[in-house]
């Protein structure tokens, strides 16, 4: 166990990455539902100070 920032960005990114929240993206827009909750935006801000922001600049699309 541990917390993701105790990982390498290389470990982190097997259990999370740009693909799979594109991948989660397009689950919740096909399933219909109105409203769909995200979890991990401290993780996303965190990555986007280190200078990966990949995640958090796909995110702010969803948003505007």
């Amino acid at each position: 166990g541990g917390l993701m920032i105790d990982l390498t960005l290389a470990e982190q990114d097997q259990s999370f990455n740009l693909k799979r929240f594109r991948d989660n993206v397009i689950y919740a827009k096909r399933s219909g539902f109105t409203t769909v909750y995200t979890w991990g935006v401290e993780y996303w801000y965190w990555l986007h100070q280190q200078g990966h922001s990949a995640i958090w600049e796909e995110a702010r699309t969803l948003w505007k």
